[in-house]
């Protein structure tokens, strides 16, 4: 219904009150609370329809613009969860996402094409809430449509506006959230379907953090499993599990819609300091999560409402390096890269086989579980080799691959000098170094944004507000990119 005042005309719904000034909308409270200023983006908190061609916000009950007439489009919810997108850490575009991903990555690349810029004239720096050590994710917490977050190591949270092009941090109501002990290729954040919006799940030193945010009082519930996290959270059909260590052994917290925390016991000859895992890697089926470990691995598999949970140790005197990248992913199942700390000789082995089925390698690589690159050249799989008479440069530069889209629609990657002529000497190395993020494939042209910086390979893309975001931590450095 609609009430007269002075000046406006006063919208009252169910939770939301709006004033209308002519052909301009304003959402003045929101749940019987009067929002602040800093709080801009209405789609986000109210659900409001972002109109482009008229005045700013539309309330979301409406189905026609009072202005031209015109039916509005239904809103379309895009989440961006790291690693890749979905909270898991094959380097893969998400099914979900993959073709708007991919429509994204071609539209900017004609558009530098057309306009004669490149990537490097275009990026456009944003200030981030933190110096370094933030991860960043796009969802709903709390809210309707998806808003920018960025959590810091600390366990500070952070909201964007993109109204005000401000960072806006969230307080804790009691229990602050714990500190992110993950670099970013081992990082995930897990979003459930909450009351409102969505609720998340982190993992932090202090325990498995279940949050409920509060947007419009820029506030934040927590509700924790104690422990020590092990590793990034993962989910399974809807059920959110974090590994544990509680002081004597390894459990898996477990966190469905409407339930409280509670545990599993792992089984399986765990080692007393197993260091930190990677980020969850789902199986083909999607039964089933896979944390690689340096001395094994972790597999939760869920088979109706039964939960088990098992440690997988590598042979003896074998250690894994997640960092190179998740196991290759073909037809015969998973396959992980192994080291022999004795004789130095890498091996390719077959995950979750009664058999011992491995290949031997003639040198490490790095991969998004469908593409391989050894150095600085792209192979069919981890055991297949590259003709030196090919790639004569093939050890002048190494390739980390950050996320690949479908069909080899698009490959986001780190392309660096190879100064120490090995894969692990280069992740080794904490120096500055000059750095090439690159979009395209390392056999084609790229468009490429240089920058030097310590640990080139600890950073982060992700997709929010139909944008390309880079996000260097070592330097600090936010960086957007999108079609005008």
């Amino acid at each position: 219904m609609t009430a007269e005042a002075e000046k406006a005309t006063q919208w009252c719904f169910e939770n939301e009150q709006w004033a209308q000034t002519g052909s301009t909308f304003k959402l003045e409270k929101l749940n019987g609370i009067k929002l602040s200023k800093e709080l801009t983006d209405w789609d986000y908190l109210a659900g409001a329809r972002q109109i482009f061609d008229e005045n700013g916000y539309l309330p979301g009950r409406f189905a026609f613009s009072p202005v031209s007439g015109k039916q509005l489009p239904a809103p379309v919810l895009a989440t961006w969860l790291p690693t890749n997108g979905d909270g898991n850490a094959n380097r893969l575009a998400p099914q979900s996402s993959s073709a708007s991903f991919t429509k994204l990555v071609t539209a900017l690349q004609q558009h530098w094409h057309a306009s004669s810029t490149t990537m490097q004239q275009c990026a456009v720096t944003v200030k981030a809430p933190a110096s370094n050590g933030l991860l960043f994710f796009s969802c709903n917490p709390g809210g309707y449509q998806s808003a920018l977050f960025a959590i810091e190591r600390s366990g500070a949270l952070w909201l964007w506006q993109r109204g005000s092009q401000q960072w806006l941090q969230l307080r804790a109501k009691k229990l602050p959230l714990g500190r992110q002990p993950f670099d970013h290729g081992a990082s995930t954040v897990v979003a459930l379907h909450g009351q409102i919006g969505s609720d998340l799940i982190f993992a932090s030193e202090e325990g498995a953090d279940f949050v409920r945010v509060d947007p419009v009082n820029l506030a934040y519930d927590v509700e924790r499993a104690r422990g020590q996290a092990l590793a990034a959270p993962g989910q399974i059909d809807g059920v959110a599990m974090v590994p544990l260590h509680n002081g004597k052994s390894v459990e898996i917290a477990v966190r469905a819609k409407g339930k409280s925390w509670y545990s599993i016991p792992a089984t399986g000859e765990i080692p007393t300091i197993t260091g930190k895992l990677g980020a969850p890697i789902t199986s083909s089926d999607g039964s089933s999560l896979t944390w690689i470990g340096e001395r094994g691995y972790l597999t939760v598999s869920r088979i109706a409402d039964s939960i088990t949970a098992v440690w997988q140790p590598w042979p003896a005197d074998q250690i894994a390096r997640p960092l190179l990248g998740p196991p290759y992913r073909n037809g015969d199942g998973d396959w992980q890269l192994l080291q022999n700390l004795n004789s130095k000789v890498w091996t390719s082995r077959l995950l979750n086989n009664q058999l011992s089925t491995e290949h031997k390698l003639r040198r490490a690589s790095t991969t998004t579980a469908r593409s391989t690159f050894q150095l600085d050249v792209k192979v069919s799989r981890p055991w297949d080799d590259y003709d030196p008479d090919d790639h004569p440069d093939a050890n002048t530069h190494i390739i980390h691959p950050f996320l690949e889209g479908e069909r080899l629609s698009a490959l986001l990657y780190l392309r660096a000098p190879n100064e120490r002529q090995t894969v692990l000497n280069f992740y080794e190395n904490r120096a500055m170094q000059p750095a090439q993020y690159c979009i395209g494939w390392p056999i084609t042209p790229a468009n490429i944004y240089l920058f030097e910086t310590a640990r080139p390979w600890n950073a982060q893309w992700f997709v929010h507000d139909s944008a390309l975001w880079l996000w260097i931590d070592d330097s600090g450095k936010l960086l957007r990119w999108s079609v005008p």
